[in-house]
């Protein structure tokens, strides 16, 4: 049993070497993700675009989340910070903060400049609040749509 414990407690999840491999290589694929990125299935409706079916996919995670409003949110594995950006822009989310393991997702979503948006470079095992960024609250949320394909009367593709 002790030496289970201490496999738990090291364990802190994806290694850094698989992120690199799995997000930071920018071939042709990242063609297909458009304009902000979003590296997860869209929720398509007859007609959609790419760019309207990957919105439809964030405002559902916004609302699931009941981050519409928050003074924060906390997006565990935020990619290339697309829904942190969605949520300030029209989901009047005051300031959203991402983390990643990858440092190229980390320096495009910085390279944007989004207002009320701040994405770090972190293990969620090792997150913590700092004085710049104080925790999560008093009206918060947490989020993360990198685990979640879509919901049950999604269609994703």
């Amino acid at each position: 049993m002790g030496h289970e414990s201490k496999t738990r407690s090291a364990y802190k999840g994806t290694s850094s070497k698989a992120i690199l491999h799995q997000y930071d290589f920018l071939g042709d694929f990242y063609l297909i993700l458009g304009p902000e990125l979003v590296f997860s299935y869209g929720m398509w409706e007859e007609g959609d675009t790419l760019d309207s079916a990957q919105i439809r996919k964030l405002d559902y995670h916004a609302e699931a989340a009941h981050a519409v409003g928050a003074d924060r949110v906390l997006d565990i594995g935020c990619g290339y910070g697309s829904l942190l950006h969605r949520l300030v822009q029209a989901h009047h989310v005051k300031h959203a903060v991402g983390i990643t393991m990858s440092p190229c997702q980390v320096a495009w979503a910085r390279d944007q400049h989004w207002p009320g948006c701040e994405v770090r470079a972190e293990n969620w095992f090792d997150h913590s609040a700092t004085p710049r960024a104080p925790p999560v609250c008093p009206r918060r949320s947490a989020a993360t749509s990198s685990c979640v394909s879509g919901g049950k009367s999604a269609r994703a593709t």
